[in-house]
């Protein structure tokens, strides 16, 4: 089940969740006007595959990850075979705005948020019909989540979905910011995100008797790791840290051993803070063909995450890749992609670096005997993780 609640999508409206929508009858909130579910329906839980959102001159594409794309060496074999359609933003609305209606009960320990409509969100080029649905969530824990219901076809949803989040007393409540993320819904290609907004609670006119507080905000673009113009340059926002690998070869058996260690000065979110770091292995053949596979565990909510063995990349070479005179397989190459396991949408691509036989790393392992530096050929050097 997502972290957000939803379930099987003719379940939907009947679940009582702890963190998330309430109907209107069972709502601390009697006095508040609002209608729970709405009247559209047009529900899909299946969960899509990892996306990427690329931006260039003000548009953006989107792009499923890994399957299908060069960037993880894989063959495409989600029988797409062309590219999703652009996200037009316009330059004078540009990505819209959401109403909400929040109210606190000082009894119940309770914060009521009521997502009322968006106005203007962004369109595909292509005219692509916009399936948009809103994600909560409470931070700094991150504990308390939701998303709403999806709709169909649509830059100017209104959902008027109630959640109802527990646990949460007076002063606690004023430390918090509720971050918000409209995404158009997309089976095959991977959800878009269409913006994102983050609002501190500390500035909400929030009653003690739960009298209601409306707020409207601006979508701004998802730029999760860049920094701003006075904390960071350019060169800054590319690197996405570093992280430690051996790599070791054994010519009798071909057996090939690529060691993540570990890894460090990963970026942290702008908006969610810590993320929660897990990174996939590929070794490739021409930097196209995949020949083994590993993926190591999540790391919960750090920036310097350390791998175990059972993280490790161990395979045997195969026959049909040739070894040169110089004991080199030079068509191999090792890529390594890391994501964030709890962004605004599962898995969203962190960083990735590459290592293949221009590496000093690389070539002393395949050369047995060989030093560098006076370190043999499995000793561990540093990579840096750079953005796509």
């Amino acid at each position: 089940m997502s972290p957000y609640g939803h379930n099987h999508p003719h379940q939907q409206h009947q679940q009582q969740y702890l963190l998330g929508g309430t109907n209107a009858q069972g709502s601390p909130f009697n006095g508040i006007n609002f209608i729970p579910y709405g009247n559209n329906g047009g529900r899909v839980s299946a969960p899509p595959p990892p996306t990427a959102t690329i931006s260039f001159n003000g548009t953006e594409k989107r792009r499923s990850f890994p399957t299908g794309q060069q960037h993880f060496g894989a063959a495409n074999t989600n029988g797409a075979g062309n590219f999703p359609p652009e996200l037009v933003v316009d330059k004078e609305r540009g990505r819209g705005s959401v109403s909400l209606q929040l109210a606190y009960d000082a009894n119940n320990l309770a914060l009521q948020i009521t997502v009322l409509a968006c106005n203007g969100l962004p369109k595909f080029s292509d005219l692509t019909p916009i399936n948009p649905y809103i994600k909560l969530r409470l931070l700094p824990d991150g504990q308390h989540r939701v998303k709403t219901r999806i709709l169909r076809d649509t830059t100017e949803p209104i959902f008027d979905e109630a959640f109802t989040m527990y646990g949460l007393g007076a002063e606690n409540i004023r430390n918090c910011q509720l971050h918000l993320a409209a995404l158009a819904f997309d089976r095959y290609n991977g959800d878009t995100v269409l913006g994102e907004a983050l609002y501190s609670l500390s500035s909400a006119d929030l009653s003690l008797g739960g009298e209601p507080c409306n707020i409207s905000l601006k979508w701004e673009a998802r730029q999760p790791f860049k920094l701003e113009e006075n904390e960071g340059e350019e060169e800054n926002n590319f690197n996405r840290g570093k992280a430690l690998v051996s790599l070791d070869f054994e010519p009798k058996t071909r057996r090939v051993q690529f060691a993540l260690k570990q890894m460090a000065d990963l970026p942290k979110d702008v908006t969610l803070g810590l993320p929660d770091p897990y990174a996939k292995i590929y070794a490739l053949i021409n930097g196209t063909k995949r020949i083994a596979k590993h993926k190591t565990r999540v790391q919960k909510r750090t920036l310097t995450p350390l791998f175990k063995e059972d993280d490790w990349l161990d395979f045997v070479l195969p026959e049909s890749v040739g070894i040169g005179s110089e004991g080199i397989p030079r068509a191999l190459s090792f890529q390594v992609v890391l994501f964030n396991h709890d962004g605004v949408k599962r898995n969203e691509p962190i960083g990735q670096f590459t290592i293949d036989a221009e590496s000093p790393q690389f070539v002393a392992a395949f050369q047995g005997g060989v030093k560098q530096n006076g370190y043999y050929e499995n000793a561990s050097e540093w990579h840096n993780i750079q953005a796509f």
